[in-house]
């Protein structure tokens, strides 16, 4: 997968607060996210429907 499909999947989940960018906004390289209690939900949904 290229950085920019990542990159996008990233800002996708940021703007559905299923993630936060933890470092400047300025930051270009090197980004640390980390998912929000709505991300955790969704995922153990997944989980337990056995959709992943």
């Amino acid at each position: 997968m290229s950085i920019a499909h990542v990159s996008r999947a990233l800002q996708e989940l940021r703007e559905s607060e299923l993630v936060d960018l933890l470092v400047s906004e300025d930051r270009k390289k090197g980004r640390v996210y980390d998912i929000t209690e709505k991300g955790v939900d969704i995922w153990e949904t997944i989980e337990r429907k056995n959709m992943a």
